[in-house]
């Protein structure tokens, strides 16, 4: 995401140089060509000194660093079976029944957590590189027209991130779904009728209500 950002804040001058040299300076005459060209060099002057001023870390704007894989960390210390009573974890014979379901239902727990840490990161770090394009664009007239066709692409871009995020979504929760499932059948074999009634149902639908995209 970083390199995103500072490839488009690259590319800037360009795309504000071409638009100029494709457009307001055809057919101008030399005095005229002057002073557009003057008002470029200006805008580009300007445009690299804020790009230098991120890469020194001498910007007001939110530094980088703040938007990095480790800023969300899912809490992994306790497992769900902490969460939902059981008896048949300390029946001998369901043991292996039961260990085999609750490991694969707290790694689709971890899988949630990561998920939820790349949307979460990834929609903080589009909106703060969105709200840092639209200020920078103010500087120069030049660069606004520039900017609205990179912030267009970045918009597109978040838009199929979304769509990503709500299908591994549906896809985790069904994994999720069975992985309780078959704590249950443990649990309705040797320790708790209709564990998944009871106690698996409620837990399946705090996971669903928070880790569903809210934006």
């Amino acid at each position: 995401m970083k390199k995103y950002l500072f490839v488009i804040l690259l590319v800037l001058p360009l795309l504000v140089v071409r638009s100029q040299e494709d457009g307001s300076l055809r057919g101008m005459g030399n005095e005229r060509r002057g002073n557009e060209q003057a008002a470029i060099t200006d805008a580009l002057g300007t445009l690299n000194s804020v790009i230098t001023g991120i890469r020194n870390g001498d910007n007001d704007i939110t530094t980088m660093d703040d938007f990095n894989p480790n800023a969300c960390k899912p809490d992994f210390g306790s497992d769900a079976s902490a969460m939902m009573p059981s008896t048949c974890g300390e029946n001998p014979g369901c043991a292996e029944c039961y260990r085999s379901a609750v490991s694969e239902l707290n790694f689709i727990r971890r899988q949630l957590g990561r998920l939820g840490c790349i949307f979460r990161n990834t929609i903080e770090f589009n909106n703060a590189a969105i709200s840092f394009g639209d200020n920078a664009s103010g500087i120069h007239a030049v660069t606004g027209l520039a900017w609205q066709a990179a912030r267009a692409e970045i918009m597109t871009g978040l838009e199929s991130f979304k769509k990503t995020y709500d299908r591994k979504y549906v896809d985790m929760m069904g994994s999720l779904k069975k992985a309780l499932e078959s704590v249950s059948k443990c649990e309705d074999k040797f320790g708790t009728p209709d564990w998944y009634q009871r106690f698996g149902f409620m837990y399946f639908e705090f996971m669903k209500e928070k880790y569903k995209r809210s934006e």
